[in-house]
């Protein structure tokens, strides 16, 4: 079995999904820095951030479905943003954008549900 595939075994899928989206989180909160003070090196270290994200995200899919992996990823990416970007820069999430976000769960629950 290649090394990659026993790696990949030693956290659950759900696991790495988090991991992963805890590093795109970083990624796009560094990118936002980046933008808003022009880091010389914001870039890189950014797309480096990203970069290890996605390998975590890769990880996930060898116990689970991609597409569910994925998209579980890109959920938990976006509350975790939402979630650093109130308390760093303020923002606010409207009620349709909660709403939006409460229908990607319910639709991953659904999935999940019906195997």
């Amino acid at each position: 079995m290649p090394s990659i595939v026993l790696f990949s075994q030693l956290l659950p899928s759900l696991s790495w999904i988090i991991i992963s989206s805890l590093f795109l989180t970083a990624g796009d909160i560094s990118f936002r820095y980046y933008i808003e003070n022009h880091w010389s090196m914001g870039f890189v270290v950014s797309f480096g951030i990203y970069m290890i994200g996605i390998f975590f995200l890769t990880m996930s899919f060898f116990g689970q479905n991609i597409a569910v992996a994925t998209v579980i990823g890109i959920l938990f990416n976006i509350t975790t943003y939402l979630i650093f970007a109130y308390f760093l820069f303020g923002d606010m999430i409207s009620i349709r954008e909660s709403i939006g976000l409460l229908l990607g769960f319910a639709a991953i629950f659904l999935l999940e549900g019906l195997k």
